[in-house]
């Protein structure tokens, strides 16, 4: 923005199930930013009905407590159906397997609770800009565990990328043995193995990385069929 231009106005829907955070988060983003408006909704799925109904906002931010982690089902739904106003979430923590999901589904920022309201303000102008942001953190996270990763599969053996492609396309094991006419144990044992290798917790992270690398899915999916 040139010196001396004032900031666009914003209308900013935020969607926290706790009142008191809800009214404070609300009080601190108008304060930082008196450009900005900002209605509330107790959940999710409420500020989503108002999107829809072209009600409010501009800029849907919504804070997602530890005890409110089902409404990322919800929130991903909601994306895949299409939503015209850009999605910031609020997180106390976030995995970057998870982060990398969240923007995939087209969430335009993730901020930390640890946040100032400064860069939660920065964050949603970027978003309605059209811009995605992410915490420095994340970012570098990220960018590691690209890197990492993607010397992790010039490692792999043709049937591991065969049944990672088949993770990423949501297989579940019984499925993944049936397309490779394997046993279910042994591709229960193939699938820790691979885990192993990609330096992965779990088979949503290796499920993750496997849509991020849409080359292989398309390759090895045609093989396995």
């Amino acid at each position: 923005m040139a010196p001396g231009t004032a900031a666009a106005s914003l209308r900013v829907l935020l969607a926290n199930r706790s009142r008191l955070d809800r009214e404070g988060l609300a009080a601190l983003i108008r304060q930082t930013d008196p450009t900005i408006s900002v209605t509330g909704a107790e959940t999710a799925n409420q500020a989503f009905a108002a999107l829809s109904n072209a009600e409010c906002g501009d800029v849907l931010a919504i804070s997602v407590t530890p005890c409110s982690f089902e409404d990322l089902g919800r929130i991903g739904d909601f994306l895949k159906g299409g939503v015209t106003a850009p999605v910031v979430l609020i997180m106390t923590s976030v995995a970057p397997a998870t982060a990398a999901s969240l923007t995939g589904l087209g969430v335009k920022g993730i901020v930390l609770s640890s946040a100032s309201a400064e860069v939660l303000v920065a964050a949603i102008r970027m978003a309605a800009g059209g811009d995605t942001y992410l915490p420095p953190e994340l970012v570098y996270s990220r960018a590691h565990a690209n890197t990492e990763a993607g010397g992790a599969l010039d490692n792999l053996t043709q049937r591991e990328v065969q049944i990672m492609a088949l993770l990423g396309a949501g297989l579940s094991n019984k499925e993944i043995a049936r397309r490779l006419n394997a046993k279910e144990a042994t591709i229960k044992v193939q699938i820790h193995r691979l885990m192993r290798k990609l330096g992965v917790a779990n088979r949503t992270q290796a499920a993750v990385l496997a849509s991020r690398h849409d080359l292989i899915q398309a390759q090895v999916l045609e093989n396995a069929g």
